[in-house]
């Protein structure tokens, strides 16, 4: 089993083009791992506070389209911030490296406006 994992990382709404790595130990929590997203990711979480943010577990095919990425958050499975990220992506997991693996939503964001643009971030 590697001890680390790359995953690639997108804010919900954004499009491919905007989409960030991140490299992360397997033992590290998903607290931790919002951490890593807010210091490698866009300008968009600036001022953002890790503990704002909600991790979501997706395989998403990267693409060079330029659309916008809202994939449904009722299908997707919610990471835990106890949970590791090697309990999250298990060796067993095809990390593929053309993939979205996570989605980042700004969990204040969600409840001040539930129908406009979330910030959101996908890892790979």
């Amino acid at each position: 089993m590697t001890t680390t994992v790359s995953l690639f990382c997108l804010v919900y709404g954004d499009s491919f083009s905007r989409a960030f790595e991140v490299e992360i130990g397997r033992e590290k929590s998903i607290s931790v791992l919002r951490e890593f997203v807010v210091q490698s990711g866009p300008s968009s979480l600036n001022g953002v506070r890790p503990a704002d943010l909600d991790l979501w577990s997706v395989s998403i095919p990267i693409s060079n389209e330029e659309g916008s990425q809202f994939p449904d958050l009722n299908q997707l499975r919610k990471l835990g911030i106890a949970e590791t990220v090697g309990e999250a992506f298990p060796d067993s997991v095809d990390l593929q490296k053309r993939h979205a693996r996570v989605i980042v939503t700004n969990a204040f964001h969600l409840s001040a406006t539930s129908t406009s643009r979330l910030v959101n971030m996908t890892m790979v």
